[in-house]
């Protein structure tokens, strides 16, 4: 992997084009992280869909069978007997009060809302694998998408690794240029004024009595 950036660095060069090669690591990333995002939508977007769409509809079966089970318990109250509407809206608070005291209200929006194996999504999960990071979601079901996680892995943390690597050497040649200019400026002051700069800054500390 080395070799191919140092080859396309070449050819940056011979093109006159110094200044793009320092983005060409992130240019490579980016299309990495791209090509995750059409893997992982391969195969986690349509199994993932078709789950969610299985829950939803059981979710909504089940809330539908205890509702009117609920519905033929008698009650009492003659008001609520008289009018099923109020009687159907008090049941369903019921059952939503249930819901959000076991904490199950996130966990059923979260199964039943729409696909994270958007775009964006894939490649948020892309980026959580070569950053290392690991959120947790979203995460891959399928065997296809697991396999593909691992092997994805192994190429993009060294994809990684070696954008931060040329990073730190662009941070460090920053500092160097930055040091050597502040050197050099020093050099153009006046002895007294350079001398007085290099001398530890003496704080008094003057105590008033009462």
């Amino acid at each position: 992997m080395s070799q191919i950036f140092r080859q396309l660095r070449r050819i940056y060069k011979k093109l006159r084009l110094k200044r793009l090669r320092y983005a060409l690591p992130f240019g490579v990333l980016a299309v990495y992280t791209i090509l995750g995002a059409y893997i992982f939508r391969h195969f986690e977007l349509k199994p993932d869909e078709q789950r969610r769409a299985v829950y939803r509809q059981s979710t909504e079966y089940a809330f539908n069978q205890v509702l009117n089970r609920m519905m033929e318990v008698r009650c009492e109250d003659k008001l609520l007997m008289e009018d099923q509407n109020l009687q159907a809206r008090h049941t369903k608070d019921a059952l939503f009060w249930l819901i959000d005291y076991l904490n199950l209200t996130q966990v059923i929006e979260e199964r039943c809302d729409s696909s994270p194996w958007t775009w964006i999504g894939a490649m948020y999960y892309a980026g959580q694998l070569y950053t290392t990071i690991g959120y947790g979601l979203p995460a891959a079901q399928t065997s296809g998408g697991r396999v593909a996680t691992i092997l994805y892995i192994m190429v993009g943390i060294p994809i990684f690794l070696m954008i931060l690597r040329n990073i730190g050497l662009s941070m460090t040649r920053a500092l160097n240029k930055l040091n050597s200019r502040i050197r050099n400026a020093r050099k153009r002051l006046p002895e007294d004024v350079a001398r007085r700069m290099s001398e530890p800054v003496k704080v008094g500390i003057f105590i008033t009595a009462r």
